[in-house]
């Protein structure tokens, strides 16, 4: 049987990083969207190398259930997929799962 995306990611998270922490920083509403901004602090088991990141999520909403999550390496991209910004000039990076 197959393990859901986000428990899969979790699993893979576990075997890199003898520590990771996300910390909210920002909830924005958008509608039927909701932005996630964080903030991400880990470090590698391998090296123990420090890791210091700020990525987005962006979750849209349907009935009060989240239908859709999208997450985003730069928050930019983030803000540009909620409809808050134009896209950067890079384009669209994101790992997203849902309907």
């Amino acid at each position: 049987m197959e393990e859901p995306p986000g428990r899969t990611l979790a699993t893979l998270r576990r075997a890199s990083y003898e520590s990771y922490l996300i910390t909210p920083e920002e909830f924005i509403d958008a509608g039927d969207q909701v932005l996630m901004l964080v903030h991400v602090r880990a470090r590698t088991i391998r090296d123990g190398v420090g890791v210091e990141h700020a990525p987005a999520a962006l979750f849209e909403v349907r009935d009060g259930r989240i239908h859709r999550a999208r997450f985003f390496l730069e928050r930019a991209l983030a803000l540009a997929a909620a409809g808050m910004e134009p896209p950067p000039a890079g384009g669209w990076r994101s790992y997203h799962w849902g309907t």
